[in-house]
């Protein structure tokens, strides 16, 4: 199947009424389900309007290879309405998971825990793999497919079982789906390797999801957002069907494109943000965002704003009007907070509460986001202040943008550190992170760039360029210091830093390329002993058993 049956299918999945038609009608085809399959009564399934939702249905009755698959099985995920399916044709059967239901929102965030290496979630779906291609996967080749955190699940079943010849799947379509930690990549270095050009990331070029954490796929295509949502909430560029487009009522693929330079300084500043927040933070900050979007049994968030401020305190300093002000502010339920909303309460935003607020801040949060704001400041600075790096800041926090980040993000690094938040100490050793991301890379050789000798003697070619050099190394060996690094310095002491330790030793691009390749190459050696002591310890366990 190509891209845009791929698509179709993960908007099938988002039929909240499919399981009960699958149940009632069982080994029927998906034509016999686009004849019924009207517009829900209530709600839009995968943000979808009714016009979209058309043109799938009228997509599915006059595409033959969708058509005919027969729905071999519906069911849904254990903490929520989310359906999870089996379509079959007479050579293959496709795995497919639709995106998170509202029980899931947390194992989401279970996801960028640094020492969590599969989620309940995923755990699940696997199981719910190997059962289906037990009943219906004899003599068929496996495709798995999912949206959303769907996309992430498939991903994650075609990796763990890529080493049984009867389970594995001889493709992936990931559309929008999330990437995997850190953890995940070391314990399944060798099936990653195996099934990475098996795997292929379909996304839509504006979408803000399949960026979190790292892409395992080896294969990824963005498709052009539709002009109405170019520029505007970025929520509603993860439906899948912002691939798609209306013509002539069917739905058709998008055409393929870059993807959106904001969407990639985002992908940057989650990378950014893994590599500088400690593991026990960032594992805080994830749980913190999906528990504003999970609904307990009482209709409110899983996060509440007692959990984060003390409200006494918020009394006491600044009064009744500011405590009636934040209330109002975070009783919009589920989805009705905005992280970036969040933060402009917390740094200045209404009338100069910020540092107040700062200091009503509960533990452990108030060093978590202390710690953030900081980063974001000198993300901001990182990326030149630029446009980029601004819309990347506010596709992470929200999705509603009720002011201007510039005034805030500018010294937000400078400002969480002034005397509001001098008792927090500064990270120890073992927490500074080793950094070796894409984006590190590219700021060292920009910085290489930078230091390189040009000028009149560029003339020269690389004889008067040595001479340059040599001038200026002389003169600055001569009048300064070596320079050296506090470990818990800001972002400007560490870019000096970069820049005259270069500059000393005549660093070049090809240096800094060698040493990235070298680390890399490195991660590959130890995750490969990793998963050889890994199979060891099976084996040996097996034999217990079995004695």
């Amino acid at each position: 199947m190509n891209n845009e049956e791929m698509i179709l299918l993960n908007c099938v999945l988002y039929d909240p009424h499919l399981k009960s038609f699958f149940d009632s009608h069982p080994n029927v085809t998906l034509a016999d389900w686009a004849k019924q399959a009207t517009y829900p009564s209530s709600g839009d399934p995968g943000g979808m309007t009714r016009s979209e939702w058309t043109a799938v249905i009228n997509s599915v009755k006059s595409n033959p290879n969708l058509s005919s698959l027969t729905i071999a099985n519906v069911s849904q995920r254990e903490w929520g309405n989310a359906n999870q399916a089996v379509f079959t044709s007479k050579d293959s059967m496709i795995v497919a998971y639709q995106g998170t239901a509202q029980g899931e929102w947390l194992d989401n965030g279970l996801g960028g825990h640094a020492d969590v290496t599969e989620t309940p979630a995923q755990i699940a779906a696997a199981d719910y793999y190997r059962d289906m291609v037990d009943k219906y996967g004899a003599g068929k080749s496996i495709v798995t497919t999912g949206h959303s955190k769907g996309g992430n699940l498939a991903q994650y079943v075609t990796v763990v079982t890529a080493d049984d010849p009867k389970y594995r799947a001889s493709s992936c379509f990931s559309a929008d789906g999330q990437g995997f930690n850190k953890a995940f990549q070391l314990k399944y270095a060798d099936q990653i390797a195996q099934m990475k050009n098996h795997i292929t990331t379909l996304a839509g070029a504006n979408d803000f999801v399949n960026i979190l954490f790292d892409s395992i796929s080896g294969n990824t295509y963005y498709f052009e957002a539709p002009s109405h949502l170019q520029g505007s909430d970025y929520l509603l560029n993860h439906s899948p069907f912002a691939m798609l487009q209306i013509n002539g009522g069917k739905a058709t693929v998008r055409p393929i494109t870059a993807q959106d330079p904001k969407m990639k300084m985002a992908d940057d500043l989650v990378a950014y943000l893994q590599a500088y927040m400690s593991p026990d933070d960032f594992a805080l900050l994830c749980d913190m965002v999906m528990g504003f979007m999970t609904e307990n049994d009482d209709g409110k968030t899983y996060t509440k704003v007692d959990d984060i401020i003390d409200m006494d305190k918020v009394k006491e300093k600044l009064g009744d009007k500011a405590v009636t002000a934040i209330m109002a502010f975070l009783a919009g339920g589920v989805g009705g907070v905005s992280l970036y909303a969040l933060f402009e309460f917390l740094i200045g935003a209404n009338g100069g509460w910020g540092k107040e607020l700062l200091e009503c801040l509960k533990e452990p949060y108030r060093s978590m986001l202390a710690n953030l704001l900081r980063l974001l400041g000198d993300f901001y600075q990182d990326g030149g202040m630029s446009e980029e790096a601004m819309d990347a800041i506010k596709a992470l926090l929200g999705n509603i943008f009720p002011g201007d980040l510039n005034a805030i993000l500018i010294g937000a690094g400078d400002y969480v550190l002034d005397g509001t938040l001098n008792s927090q100490k500064p990270l120890p050793y073992s927490y500074i992170t080793r950094d070796f991301t894409e984006f590190m890379k590219q700021k060292l050789l920009k910085i290489v760039d930078e230091v390189s000798p040009g000028g009149w003697f560029d003339s020269w070619g690389s004889f008067g360029a040595n001479i340059a050099d040599g001038f200026s190394d002389t003169f600055s060996n001569l009048f300064t210091e070596e320079p050296s690094l506090r470990f818990d310095a800001d972002t400007k002491a560490r870019d000096a830093y970069y820049k005259a330790i270069m500059d000393r030793r005549n660093t070049s691009r090809q240096q800094i390329q060698k040493i990235f390749d070298n680390v890399n190459a490195e991660d590959r050696a130890f995750a490969a002993r990793l998963n050889a002591m890994k199979k060891s310890a099976d084996s040996i366990l097996a034999a217990l058993r079995k004695f």
